[in-house]
């Protein structure tokens, strides 16, 4: 698998809250689908259910390489469901199911979270590995290709010797004062 993009999203609740308070129905429509809609006013605290799924779209967009406005896609093309479990899925329409479809995508991993203040969402996005086209001469086809070690720890900066504290009155290099 390829890592296509990654999302993530946090929405406040009260504002999600708000939006329910002011504009009631039409909020609803305009963002969730009627399964979405159905599902979080049957909830104990709808406000935080739809909050968690207003950040779990948001993050599919963000993990697609886009937005609301420059990918021309409707709230309601990204419809996040629940299967068995509680496990969740993201299931996609119009102009959404075609940036899914344009990126190859074959998997979506989702997580939503979400308390009394805040909901939030990551959104990883995969694809099929593509296949390479060269075989290596010893005729194995399944060997992955070298991981470079990580850089040393902690990095050395260059360049960067006066990045002390001096606002402090500390100077530069003497961080024990």
């Amino acid at each position: 698998m390829e890592i296509i993009g990654i999302g993530t999203s946090i929405v406040e609740v009260v504002r999600v809250a708000k939006h329910l308070a002011d504009h009631g129905d039409v909020f609803l429509r305009r963002v969730y689908t009627e399964r979405e809609i159905q599902r979080g006013i049957s909830r104990k605290r709808p406000a935080e259910w739809f909050a968690g799924r207003w950040a779990a779209k948001e993050a599919m967009l963000q993990a697609l390489g886009t937005t609301w406005k420059k990918g021309g896609v409707a709230a309601t093309d990204v419809e996040i469901a629940e299967r068995s479990h509680g496990v969740l899925e993201v299931r996609v329409r119009g102009r959404a199911k075609l940036l899914v479809l344009a990126r190859r995508t074959c998997d979506v991993k989702i997580a939503v979270a979400t308390n009394r203040y805040f909901a939030t969402a990551t959104v990883l996005v995969l694809a099929k590995a593509k296949r390479s086209s060269s075989r290596s001469r010893s005729g194995s086809s399944g060997s992955r290709p070298s991981i470079p070690p990580p850089p040393p720890f902690p990095p050395t900066l260059k360049g960067d010797e006066n990045l002390s504290a001096q606002d402090d009155g500390v100077p530069p290099g003497d961080l024990t004062s």
